[in-house]
């Protein structure tokens, strides 16, 4: 994770120059823009290991990350040439696989949570060609999860808090046009500060007082699609 980091703000820092340092003529930054955004949610375990496994007697509960979604709405402030600050709101969905092996049978379930996002995000961009930027958004971001989440007799997921927060990176390309708004594509990395859920797992067998509990850290990468509208102009 901190060579993760320390790589992001050498990114952070390179933008900066780049914008500093190259010789060319000052243009009007492009003020408040309203942009639409998809998200396909990508499992993590390149960083660190979210797949939880728990062996418990003659039974071993096993949870991993499934791709979800995220989808919503973006608005972004410039304050200059190359810094702006950007901020929104979006619907997920994290989706996840149980499996239960108890002696010699095998027991699948799905798990899916929902959740409201609101993330803001400093970003510093640099100008390759005449349309074509690149940028990168460092920043925190409030996940808001309405309930607890139950599943058969077999799991029940509390969640440890109605808000969680997490530090939020971004790197991508923008191709931006006069009239036909602006097209993104990049990359999230989201680190949850917390877990999500608290897991109480019980033996298929419902042996009685029997439960397991487990965590749930959440962490993930994403594919950010994204379009800005256009400026309209008097």
């Amino acid at each position: 994770m901190t060579r993760f980091l320390r790589y992001f703000l050498t990114v952070c820092v390179v933008f900066f120059h780049l914008n500093v340092l190259k010789a060319q003529k000052p243009e009007k930054p492009q003020n408040t823009v309203f942009g639409i955004q998809l998200s396909p949610i990508i499992p993590n375990n390149l960083l660190e290991n979210n797949e939880v496994v728990v062996d418990h007697d003659t039974t071993v509960f096993q949870l991993g990350q499934k791709p979800g979604i995220s989808f919503g709405m973006e608005i972004r402030s410039s304050f200059s040439n190359w810094l702006a600050l950007q901020y929104g709101i979006n619907l997920m969905k994290r989706n996840y696989t149980l499996d239960v092996e108890h002696n010699d049978s095998l027991i699948n379930g799905n798990l899916g949570l929902l959740c409201y996002e609101i993330p803001v995000s400093g970003l510093v961009y640099a100008r390759i060609t005449k349309w074509l930027y690149m940028n990168a958004a460092f920043g925190i971001s409030f996940s808001f999860y309405p309930s607890d989440v139950f599943i058969h007799e077999m799991l029940y997921a509390q969640r440890q808090s109605w808000v969680q927060p997490a530090l939020k990176m971004n790197v991508g390309f923008e191709i931006r046009t006069e009239n036909s708004g602006a097209f993104y594509l990049g990359a999230s990395y989201d680190r949850m500060f917390f877990n999500l859920y608290k897991m109480y797992a019980q033996q298929p067998d419902g042996a009685i007082g029997e439960h397991i509990k487990f965590m749930e850290k959440g962490s993930y990468f994403s594919v950010n699609f994204k379009y800005f509208f256009p400026i309209i102009k008097d």
